[in-house]
């Protein structure tokens, strides 16, 4: 068994981290006082290929799996977690066209997706009345002669107002559930795609998360991934593949309030008992988290199934990055230094990681079930 990690996937850790160091830290304060979208960085992503960790090189990738994604995400998040969420949602997109696309669709989107002006990629399956239980959603897409014409709406899309490209789920057969859901590959520019105001949110406050309409927006039936009524089964892989990373990105995070708490700490000098135990237990949860995640990883990348992984790793990444960056909240206390509204950024970032792509409940759910599956 390896602990360590390969060259290839040492030499993308220090060009994640330092990008994250020298471009986002300087600038992470500042984009959430003032909620600007880092679009020039997601430009400079894709520049460095981060956009397509795993992506096929032929493709505009760098080939390095679901272990190099989750590596270079938890760098970009213990710096700008708004970004690294950007990051994260075109990553997914892209790793959906590449599992489930044509050559000539992958060979078409993967390329002109990491070198467009907004080298950035939206996942489009909540709705307004359809979040956990994703197969009853309702948007609607009508087959015409040679395109579908979809009608609906979707919530709280990630770059939603800034993305070239598009991943929309829509229900294509009323007669079934999760089977009657299709996956589209659509342009913001079409026709009947508009966008609605930016959230206001509590954390992420950089990163920009609207809803989205779909007014009979015309898609072209050669953009329609997977094949009709196979959507659900891209949703499912996504989010599975999905669910690592955002148990990377709150590791990330936590990793930032613990360092800083350290810095703190180092400067007061002669730490109390209490908080030198309360930064062991933060830094021993971030560290147990990443195996799991690295373990789901890892799985993902050998092709089998790995549901179950997944939503222990995500589940308990989350949950134990929450708890270390409260943690290192208490142990600097409202001192007003610059390390405490670091840390006071990071409590806000972190917490929507046990929501978004399953909650914490639905991920015992998703658990629970596996295990009874091999129980029978």
């Amino acid at each position: 068994m390896e602990f360590s990690l390969p060259q290839p996937l040492r030499d993308i850790q220090h060009v994640a981290r330092e990008f994250a160091q020298d471009v986002l830290r300087p600038r992470a304060g500042e984009r959430d006082e003032s909620e600007q979208f880092p679009l020039e960085e997601a430009r400079m992503l894709a520049q460095r290929k981060l956009m397509g960790v795993a992506i096929d090189p032929c493709y505009g990738g760098l080939g390095l799996g679901k272990i190099g994604y989750a590596v270079a995400l938890r760098e970009i998040a213990a710096e700008c977690a708004s970004t690294a969420v950007t990051m994260a949602v075109t990553n997914m997109v892209a790793d959906m066209l590449q599992a489930f696309g044509t050559d000539e669709q992958k060979e078409r989107f993967l390329p002109a997706l990491f070198s467009n002006d907004h080298p950035i990629g939206s996942f489009c399956l909540s709705e307004p009345h359809s979040g956990t239980d994703a197969a009853a959603l309702s948007t609607k897409a009508v087959r015409t002669e040679d395109s579908y014409r979809l009608t609906g709406s979707k919530m709280w899309v990630t770059s939603g107002a800034y993305c070239s490209l598009a991943l929309i789920m829509a229900r294509t057969d009323e007669r079934q559930k999760g089977r009657g859901i299709t996956a589209f590959l659509v342009d913001p520019q079409f026709d009947g795609y508009a966008v609605g105001k930016a959230e206001d949110k509590m954390g992420l406050r950089g990163s920009n998360t609207v809803a989205v309409s779909l007014d009979e927006c015309d898609v072209p039936a050669d953009r329609v991934l997977a094949g009709e009524g196979r959507g659900f089964a891209v949703a499912m892989t996504a989010l599975d593949g999905g669910r690592i990373g955002i148990g990377a990105q709150a590791l990330g995070i936590a990793r930032s309030a613990a360092a800083a708490a350290g810095r703190v700490l180092n400067r007061r000098g002669r730490p109390s008992q209490a908080a030198q135990m309360a930064l062991a237990d933060a830094v021993t949860a971030i560290e147990s988290g990443w195996l799991m995640v690295l373990r789901a990883a890892y799985l993902h990348e050998k092709g089998g199934r790995m549901t179950r992984e997944a939503a222990m790793a995500k589940v308990y990444a989350t949950e134990s990055a929450c708890k270390a960056v409260e943690l290192a909240h208490r142990i600097v206390g409202g001192t007003g230094t610059e390390e405490e509204q670091e840390i006071e950024r990071n409590l806000r970032d972190v917490r929507v990681t046990r929501i978004y792509e399953g909650t914490s409940e639905i991920q015992r759910f998703v658990i629970a079930r596996e295990l009874l599956k091999g129980m029978v």
